[in-house]
């Protein structure tokens, strides 16, 4: 009989697929996919030496301000953020729903005694809403000054939701811990789950280490600052991947193709975004005029390189790090796997 951790596990897998399926279904119906070829036959490889080298720039900088969220007691060394970063996002091209970012959480804190692993948690999510809301707000700017489809409102109204009520929780764990635990520990009490609850009110306490960023205003804007230039570098590469195929993608037009593409590869997703990265990235292009084929050649090549660059800087971080953290993964999906990682940790 199977059990309940492999059975999320194939569900997760089946609906990524599903996801992944029902956006390549859409492409096939939007796209003449003959014309997308012979685009991308006229691929000029010689440009793509700059788009190349900011990418590999970009995987450096996404580790390093994931280290600067730690409480600087509790910090990872840049080296072990810089690993275990390349390993998980190799997992994500291969596992679905971003896998690699909650395997991440275990790794580093298999390494770093101090970390807890809800603290780690939490700096990926504070990592999730620097990016999400810096989309947002190149979204909700492109709404307000140019006459924008209807789908676009959608995503930013959602996106919105979602994270504005992902910050106001994190703002209530971190300045109303007491307050927020008084609320929790009666309804756990109530549905007669109190050891449940004292687990859930401890993860919660080591998770609010992890917003001490909040705290202060001089680290606040230097990720704020880190972030922009990350995303900035993204439109960088698209521009000059754009450019491979003599596609003219403006710089400005480039920033909203990524903040379009990086927020629709927020849902759920199969196994390296298949269907779903082409999908987002063919509706962002398709904002600044670029026709579906050439904006479809464009998708391609762009997810393309992102799956080889993200795949060498995982191997890369394999390597670096032993076959131990390639092989952390399988473990976290077998029965009790949490359980496994954590004693692993421990007996370190």
């Amino acid at each position: 009989m199977m059990t309940l951790p492999m059975r999320a596990n194939v569900r997760s897998l089946l609906l990524g697929s599903l996801v992944s399926a029902f956006f390549i279904v859409l492409l096939i119906y939007q796209v003449d996919v003959g014309k997308s070829w012979e685009t991308l036959a006229r691929i000029d490889y010689r440009l793509m030496f700059t788009p190349m080298l900011i990418t590999f720039g970009l995987l450096i900088l996404r580790p390093w301000r994931w280290q600067q969220m730690f409480p600087k007691s509790q910090r990872p060394t840049l080296w072990s953020s810089v690993r275990v970063f390349g390993i998980a996002i190799i997992v994500n091209n291969l596992f679905p729903a971003r896998a690699g970012d909650v395997l991440r959480c275990f790794l580093i804190t298999r390494e770093h005694k101090l970390t807890g692993a809800s603290l780690a948690l939490a700096t990926v999510g504070l990592e999730k809403i620097f990016d999400g809301m810096t989309l947002l707000l190149v979204v909700l700017s492109t709404l307000a000054f140019v006459s924008s489809p209807d789908w676009l409102a959608r995503i930013g109204l959602f996106s919105s939701l979602v994270f504005g009520g992902a910050i106001a929780a994190l703002m209530l764990l971190h300045f109303r811990p007491l307050w927020l635990i008084q609320v929790i520990r009666p309804l756990f009490r109530t549905c007669r789950l109190v050891a449940l609850g004292e687990r859930v009110i401890t993860a919660l306490d080591s998770f609010g280490e992890g917003l001490t960023v909040i705290s202060s205003p001089f680290r606040l804007m230097a990720l704020i600052l880190l972030t922009l230039v990350i995303w900035l570098g993204e439109a960088i590469v698209i521009s000059g991947l754009g450019s491979t195929l003599n596609i003219a993608l403006s710089f400005p037009a480039a920033i909203v193709v990524s903040a379009v593409l990086g927020l629709g590869l927020a849902l759920p997703a199969g196994p390296g975004f298949i269907g779903t990265f082409e999908y987002f990235a063919l509706a962002g292009l398709s904002l600044t005029g670029i026709k579906a084929e050439s904006a479809l050649a464009l998708a391609v090549v762009l997810h393309s390189w992102t799956f080889l660059a993200n795949s060498i800087f995982g191997m890369a971080g394999i390597a670096a790090g032993g076959l131990s953290g390639a092989v952390s993964y399988p473990l976290f999906l077998r029965p009790g796997g949490k359980l496994q990682l954590e004693k692993q940790r421990h007996a370190n």
